[in-house]
């Protein structure tokens, strides 16, 4: 393989060669061990916009150490109706709210009330009604993984699932199941649920897949892959979803209490999402574009189309086809500045080409185990030299044990304990799909890493 290739800090930015290990000493750390961590991460991502409008500007106002020495110059926090959760932030955003911004208003306690209405308006919008990945009570995480269970008789419903978040919590089984009108997906997928003609302007979504609900997208053109793209540009606090899963025919309707398939229950599925600050999703569509993503319900308003014309190129497939070698390593921060990997596979009968596992293997150069849809003829790949690949064949939880053959999901890990890499892709360690296209969303995160590696129960080992 070639030399390992450094990723740019820049967001977006991505590998010339099929390694991308390097870019690993980029990545900020992941792992959210404290509350305090995780209120400054949501805070300075959402006033990253103001920090660089208003860094250069300077005001004598006195700046409060904490929320209770601001008493005097405001009401009573209560009447903001603010959660618990909310405070600290609100305590943030009074402090920033007081040392910038000076020429908006005078620094009276006028200006002051002022500055803090607009502070406590941003807050609602970006926390209520921002475009982000939601967990099951409804509240907007960076980023989560599902993983459903099979439908197992005397086991298992197949509602249920595995769920573990940015927040840094432990890993945990759900409450409501998996196609509740008030769980982790419809809580993430309730922007779209809703007529097209009742969608504001500045929101956009694609929802794609190789077996979308009734039909089935046609194998030699479009790539084996999943997903949905929800974006909102309203304006610098923007945000948008990418949610990566492997469940056919999702989401079969755009309706809350309609839009887990009942063929969906049966096998054990993934479901990865990331919430992406808007200037991501250039990347995003190019990515989709390069794997043949097939779009089977979408709306994309105009106004996206100069900012995010890949996205108009995967609509418009017929006009638009797929480059021929796609980008095969890029590098993504999510909305909190967590680093995420895309990989995208080439189009080839040989697994040394075709194989979208090997290639993340090479790219993280580390043996990998794999959980895919297994097939007779493909064993694990245990060549002489190189990295290895090695299928797994049952999976356990705290629950139960299911064979692969129950299970839908495409996941791999870094064996390398050392590279805490999960990946959640689009297509299986099967001859048959080396031809197609297909690709993986990846994560860097050790905890992510040792819940996946916890649940291997026994794999086909290479000599």
């Amino acid at each position: 393989m070639g030399s390992v290739m450094a990723v740019e800090e820049s967001a977006g930015s991505y590998v010339s060669s099929s390694s991308c290990e390097g870019s690993r000493k980029e990545l900020p750390s992941n792992e959210s061990s404290s509350s305090s961590r995780s209120r400054r991460g949501l805070f300075e991502g959402l006033f990253i916009g103001v920090e660089d409008k208003c860094k250069d500007d300077t005001v004598g106002v006195p700046t409060p150490k904490s929320l209770q020495d601001t008493v005097a110059w405001t009401p009573n926090v209560s009447m903001w109706g603010l959660s618990d959760r909310q405070l600290p932030l609100f305590e943030q955003m009074v402090v920033m709210s007081l040392t910038c911004w000076p020429s908006i208003v005078k620094p009276t306690t006028k200006g002051v009330m002022w500055r803090l209405i607009v502070c406590v308006s941003l807050l609602c919008c970006s926390s209520e009604a921002q475009v982000t990945c939601r967990n099951e009570n409804g509240a907007a995480v960076d980023w989560f993984i599902m993983y459903k269970f099979p439908n197992i008789k005397d086991k298992f419903t197949g509602l249920e699932y595995l769920y573990i978040d940015s927040t840094g919590a432990s890993v945990t089984k759900n409450v409501k199941p998996i196609n509740h009108q008030t769980g982790v997906l419809a809580n993430t997928l309730a922007p779209m649920f809703r007529p097209i003609k009742q969608m504001p302007d500045n929101f956009g979504f694609i929802s794609y897949s190789d077996q979308p609900p009734g039909a089935q997208a046609n194998s030699d053109w479009f790539g084996h892959s999943k997903g949905v793209v929800m974006i909102d540009k309203t304006n610098w606090l923007s945000t948008g979803v990418w949610l990566v899963h492997s469940t056919p025919q999702f989401p079969f309707r755009r309706e809350a209490n309609n839009f887990y398939p009942q063929s969906g229950i049966s096998k054990a599925q993934t479901f990865l999402c990331v919430t992406f600050k808007y200037d991501q999703f250039p990347t995003i569509g190019a990515h989709l574009h390069s794997i043949r993503a097939y779009p089977f319900d979408y709306d994309v308003p105009f106004g996206f189309h100069q900012d995010l014309p890949y996205l108009m190129t995967i609509i418009n497939w017929r006009q638009n086809p797929p480059p021929i070698d796609p980008i095969n390593c890029q590098f993504l921060r999510s909305n909190a500045g967590n680093g995420f990997y895309i990989f995208a596979k080439n189009q080839s009968p040989d697994v040394e080409v075709g194989d979208l596992y090997l290639d993340i293997a090479n790219g993280m150069q580390s043996n990998v185990y794999v959980q895919s849809w297994p097939t007779l003829g493909d064993k694990s790949y245990c060549p002489a030299n190189g990295y290895k690949i090695e299928n797994i064949k049952s999976v356990k939880t705290d629950w139960g044990i299911w064979q692969s053959g129950n299970d839908h999901s495409k996941w791999c890990i870094a064996t390398d304990q050392n590279k805490p890499l999960t990946c959640i892709g689009d297509v299986n360690r099967a001859q048959s799909q080396y031809k197609r296209s297909g690709g993986a969303l990846c994560i860097w995160n050790e905890q992510v890493r040792t819940m996946f590696y916890g649940l291997i129960n026994n794999y086909e080992a290479c000599p």
